[in-house]
Formats: C-alpha cells, sequence, structure tokens
C-alpha cells in the first residue's frame, strides 16, 4: 500500500458540506467507483491533511484567522485534532492561499525562527548536531545505533528545549519534536545560514499535492497522466482547461497555472491516503 497526495479544486459552494463534495469529486476514483479503469484505482482512503505536516498551503499575511480556511481532519490513529503550523492550512479559496514561489508569511516565519534562534544559542552550551551525537552512539559507521535515543539526546539540550520553548513553531503544539518543526534547528544551529538564505532553503511553494484533481473532474498525475472522472479509460477526451492554463509548461509550473487561474473564491483542498 502506497500513499499519495492530491490537491483538488472544488466550486465555492463546496464549503456547506466540505466532506461530502471532496468524496462526490474523488469518487470516480476509488475502488468502488462504477467506472472502468485500466490501473484497477488510484485510492482507497482519504483525509484532509496538509497544514499540520508542512505539505499544505501557505496563508497570504492577514488572513491567518479567516474562517473560510480549511485545516486538517483528525487523524484516523487516534481520531486527535492535528494542529496546523503557524501561516499554514489545508486548503480554502484561492484568495486566500499565497501560491508563489517566495511565500511572504512563510519567510516572515523562517526569519523569525533565524532570529530567535541565534538570540538564544549565545544564552547556552553549544548544541551539538545530530550527525555528532550519532557518530558517538555509533563508533562503527557500519554498526547500529538507536535513532530515538539520538533524538532524545537531540532533544533534551538546553538549547534546544529553549527554542522550543521560544518559537512559535515550538509552542504552537506541545506533543510535537523539534524534528516536525517547518524550521527546525538542526538546519539553524549548523549551517552558516544568514536570515534570508535560511529563509531561501527552508520555504518553498506549497501546492498540495503530486496530483491535481480539477473542478470539471480530471485527475491528473505529476508524469501528465490524466484520467476523466466522466469517462473511464475509454475516454477521447482531453483535459482543455488545464491544458489550456499550464500552456507549454511542466507538470509543476502548469499546476500553480491551473490553479491561480481558478476564480477567487474556487476551493483548493488537500487530501492525503493510501492507494
Amino acid at each position: 500500500m502506497a500513499g499519495y497526495a492530491a490537491t483538488v479544486c472544488l466550486p465555492p459552494q463546496a464549503g456547506s458540506d466540505l466532506a461530502g463534495a471532496l468524496a462526490t469529486a474523488l469518487a470516480p476514483f476509488g475502488a468502488k467507483t462504477d467506472l472502468e479503469w485500466d490501473f484497477g484505482s488510484l485510492w482507497d482512503s482519504w483525509r484532509i491533511a496538509g497544514g499540520s505536516d508542512g505539505y499544505g498551503f501557505w496563508v497570504r499575511p492577514g488572513c491567518e484567522d479567516d474562517a473560510r480556511l480549511i485545516h486538517d481532519s483528525p487523524h484516523w490513529q487516534d481520531n486527535a485534532p492535528r494542529l496546523s503550523f503557524p501561516g499554514m492550512c489545508a486548503g480554502g479559496p484561492r484568495e486566500l492561499l499565497d501560491l508563489s514561489e517566495r511565500p511572504e508569511l512563510g519567510r516572515a516565519l523562517a526569519i523569525e525562527a533565524w532570529e530567535v534562534w541565534h538570540r538564544l544559542a549565545v544564552e547556552h552550551p553549544p548544541a551539538l548536531p545530530l550527525s555528532l551525537i550519532k557518530s558517538r552512539l555509533q563508533p562503527d559507521p557500519n554498526g547500529g545505533f538507536d535513532p530515538n535515543q539520538v533524538f532524545a539526546e537531540f532533544e533534551a539540550q538546553s538549547a534546544m528545549r529553549a527554542f522550543r520553548a521560544a518559537h512559535p513553531l515550538g509552542s504552537h503544539d506541545p506533543q510535537r519534536s523539534s524534528a516536525e518543526i517547518q524550521f527546525w534547528p538542526n538546519d539553524l544551529a549548523y549551517v552558516g545560514w544568514g536570515a534570508e538564505a535560511f529563509a531561501d532553503k527552508v520555504v518553498t511553494r506549497q501546492l498540495g499535492g503530486w496530483n491535481l484533481v480539477t473542478l470539471d473532474g480530471w485527475w491528473i498525475e505529476a508524469d501528465g497522466a490524466a484520467h476523466h472522472g466522466t469517462c473511464g479509460s475509454g475516454c477521447p477526451h482531453r483535459p482543455d482547461a488545464y491544458n489550456d492554463a499550464r500552456g507549454n509548461a511542466g507538470f509543476g509550473d502548469g499546476m500553480y497555472r491551473y490553479l491561480d487561474a481558478l476564480a477567487p473564491d474556487a476551493l483548493i483542498v488537500r487530501v492525503y491516503g493510501h492507494c
């Protein structure tokens, strides 16, 4: 069983029953579809996810508290809510999402993280990077080591504890380890990045998934394969709206062009699941 992530586009009115609208949009490609597909099906489960794992969407500055933003569904393992990282979400109206190459809010948070770390670093003993802790616990490069012990020692350092307490991405959800923070202190501490260079490294355009489900019912994969949810594998049609928007661009830029061309109130949602 493999994982997949899909960016699903929905009309504005879908917000009144988001789960139902997603189920309808994804149904033609699932295991219970009535359509005939050469590949069987593209998914067997899904949930809204992305804001809590850093793979969703950056929010436009000033829109962080907009009630129309979409956040992660509870996790299937424990049914516990998953909190979005500050500045991120799992979807919402296109006009609330920053799909640009240099997301403004993400960069501001990265620079803040850099500044917090460098302020705290001089107040605590020098912290060891994961690589040095691992080398000490694994003196024989061919021998084994306990990764949980490596992370535990990394987390226990006073600088790491201070960063977790001081930075919003550390304190937002106390169940997260620093390794799950979007701007990980292992990168902050041991590479000679300036603030802007660090932001360049860690903040990238977020477009949701590596599959796109269009408003007109096409599932398009990163390799360009397009599956029409109206027809199945015997389809004579082409994804004209997507092709018109992307022009001669590859999938990544083409996906951005398609999303950017949607109406401002069109909904964009990231779903993640198994196939």
